[in-house]
């Protein structure tokens, strides 16, 4: 169980016996052995192709050229080209290849995107599980999480970055009971994988229950992960590599854009266009040039760039003029085009005299056909538009990502098969009514785990839709509460198992990757202040906090008040390091320096929504005032007494003064109530006192 290279000899049988199994027997070997990485993959392309085109079967067509291209074999294999031809011709009006006009596609998609658009939203919000949520939108719960999470630890913008809603904001830092039986979601696998922290979790569970269904999933999951061209893919980083080595650059416009001609045929060309008549260069690009908005059906007019542009094909022939290409090398070019490649009527003359400007599909075939660098060389310059740069650096970073999404997922196996061989890890029991549909089998763990969970007293989910709910009730009745990775995190911290500092390190990994609700400690912080010079500049981890405070008000996704808890830990956590800072800094004014930092951490709760504020939630702006002045007015026993005075002088420029200032009405109100605590916490104590009395009496 969990050896997916027992798979291997599955694929080989299925190729001996090919002529007994079914065609969609024949389409999972195909699968199969793409994952295994099957020794004859091309032999078992070559007969699920020979049977679709012997029964006239579309479907088997496209599943036989789909595999190929994503295999890679779109280059060496020409055959696979004619599948695809034939299975359009079998297709009818109902598929599997289906063709539209644009004004049909153009409306498709912007359909699919407003669907997409209220399904991510609910996902988001936490209204939707993942697992419910990824069919919809054509995505894998492995992709949706390891790969997002990969994707956005890549950028160093947090305007970049995506919010994922892997946690909850409500959730109070619960702690874990003895961990005897534990059963692992599919998100908690991927989240403790991603922070390499999953084997030291598994370790410390008496036995581990894996929702049945889980491993297939994974396996569907990374074929459907793994689909790409590894052509384009070759392209992309030879195109990077040209770029890098100043074989073909990146223009830097200097003629002034044309509005008018940017509407008729898009910033790109159009750029490319001005730049070659303001220096004389070519434009290559093949006809039709289509206008912008026009659905493919007008044609823009170029009349006035006739000299400026160049196709494909006639640069193909001022080539072979020159004598640069020979009959063989001109013949893979031009097959290497296509056919839709089309000529201009009449077009400018090359020359190596000239400078040649690529639009983004023309760079793409010359690179194929490897004539990049012999252009370099011939003409004075070969020059790309910037997105097609863009365009290369995302096609190889989606790629690096999908590779180290299938590591995490192996990752995952190696560890679960580990536990099952040792008896540590097993499986929970299975819905026997689910059906076979696909939708269906797609759920079978979520459902699975919902349904029975088996003998698990804890259940850990990393999905906000769900672990905003305290436990599930299974079928048994049984109430079985819900825990996330960071609280598993925090309980590992006070077994010993895990030292602070690489519980730090995985908090600051998963806020780095866009994970909502991460929460942050007293020491976390401190140490961030104090770190480097904090009289000169905050530390570069300090920045990344007030970076993810940042990015989580500016998503919008709080809920109002049922999340205002996090918002609440975070404000205490800061003040609380404040505190920290104080007895643990070298100096006075280093402490002032650091404290100063981290006050201005603080959120400013009239930026987190109006709800808890109308509403004088539990962070309303009243009792955020309230806060601040009783954290900070009070004397704190700090380890030196010394320290007071200055720590006073500190709290009253920085944080009691600017209230009395600025708001004097609401400085008046905190005192208020303050003072009416304060009162009801004596008129209480004195109350228990007389009780005391009483009874001694």
């Amino acid at each position: 169980m969990g050896d997916w290279t027992a798979l291997y000899s599955h694929v080989a049988s299925d190729l001996t016996h090919h002529n007994d199994r079914s065609d969609e027997e024949l389409v999972n070997a195909l699968h199969l052995g793409a994952f295994v990485q099957f020794a004859e993959m091309e032999k078992l392309l070559d007969v699920v192709a020979a049977r679709g085109l012997e029964a006239k079967n579309a479907p088997l067509l496209i599943a036989a050229y789909t595999k190929a291209v994503e295999l890679g074999f779109d280059q060496t294999k020409r055959s696979i080209h004619a599948w695809f031809g034939e299975a359009l011709k079998l297709s009818g009006p109902k598929g599997p290849i289906q063709q539209f006009d644009m004004r049909q596609v153009v409306g498709e998609l912007k359909s699919r995107k407003e669907h997409n658009d209220f399904v991510t939203d609910l996902v988001v919000k936490g209204d939707a599980a993942l697992a419910i949520a990824v069919g919809p939108l054509n995505l894998t719960v492995t992709g949706a999480v390891a790969g997002n999470l990969l994707r956005n630890a890549t950028s160093s913008s947090w305007r970049r970055k995506s919010g994922l809603p892997l946690f909850s904001g409500n959730r109070q830092g619960q702690t874990l009971p003895p961990l005897s039986n534990v059963t692992l979601d599919r998100t908690a696998l991927l989240v403790l994988a991603t922070v390499n922290l999953l084997d030291k979790a598994v370790s410390q569970f008496e036995h581990v229950t894996i929702p049945q269904g889980t491993l297939g999933e994974f396996l569907h999951d990374l074929t459907r992960e793994r689909f790409h061209q590894p052509s384009r893919v070759s392209s992309a980083k030879s195109m990077i590599n040209h770029l890098a080595t100043s074989r073909l650059q990146t223009m830097k416009r200097t003629a002034i854009l044309d509005a008018t001609l940017a509407s008729e045929v898009g910033d790109e060309l159009a750029s490319l266009l001005e730049e070659a008549e303001s220096v004389g260069g070519l434009v290559i690009v093949s006809p039709p040039v289509h206008r912008i908005g026009s659905y493919m059906e007008e044609v823009a007019d170029l009349a006035k760039f006739a000299e400026r542009v160049c196709g494909l094909h006639e640069l193909i022939d001022f080539l072979v003029n020159e004598g640069i290409l020979s009959e063989d090398e001109e013949d893979r070019v031009r097959e290497s085009f296509g056919e839709a490649q089309e000529r201009w009527p009449e077009c400018g003359a090359p020359s190596f005299e000239m400078p040649l400007y690529l639009d983004n599909l023309a760079a793409d075939r010359l690179q194929s056909a490897g004539l990049i660098g012999l252009l370099a060389r011939r003409f004075q310059g070969v020059f790309v538009h910037r997105d097609v740069q863009s365009h290369a650096n995302a096609l190889v970073e989606h790629d690096e990502i999908q590779g180290r999404v299938a590591k995490i997922v192996e990752d995952i196996r190696r560890i679960l098969a580990d536990g099952i061989k040792s008896g540590k890890v097993g499986f929970g029991p299975s819905d026997a009514r689910r059906s076979a549909k696909r939708a269906e089998i797609a759920l079978a763990s979520i459902t699975n785990l919902l349904r029975d969970p088996g003998q698990a007293n804890i259940c850990l989910c990393d999905d906000r839709a769900i672990n905003q709910h305290a436990a599930i009730t299974d079928k048994r009745g049984r109430t079985i509460p819900i825990f996330t990775s960071l609280e598993l995190l925090r309980h590992l911290v006070i077994e010993g198992v895990l030292t602070a500092q690489e519980e730090t390190r995985a908090l600051q990994a998963l806020r780095t990757s866009g994970a909502m609700f991460v929460p942050f400690n007293r020491e976390e912080l401190a140490h961030a202040a104090l770190r480097g010079n904090p009289m000169k500049a905050a530390s570069a981890e300090l920045t990344a906090i007030s970076g993810y405070i940042d990015f989580v008000r500016m998503r919008e996704l709080i809920r109002m008040p049922a999340e205002e808890m996090w918002l609440l830990r975070v404000c205490l956590e800061i003040m609380a390091a404040i505190r920290e800072v104080w007895d643990r800094a070298t100096t006075a004014d280093l402490a002032a320096a650091a404290s100063t930092r981290l006050l201005g951490l603080l959120p400013d709760f009239s930026e987190w929504g109006e709800l808890s504020i109308a509403q004088g939630g539990a962070m309303g702006q009243r009792r955020h005032l309230a806060l601040r002045l009783s954290y900070f007015s009070n004397g704190w026993a700090l380890q030196d007494a010394t320290r007071l005075p200055a720590y006073f002088e500190w709290a009253e420029r920085q944080v009691l003064a600017p209230i009395r200032r600025q708001d004097p009405a609401a400085w008046t109100d905190s005192v208020e109530y303050e003072r009416t605590i304060a009162v009801g916490t004596f008129k209480k104590l004195r109350d228990e006192i007389r009780s005391e009395i009483e009874g001694l009496r």
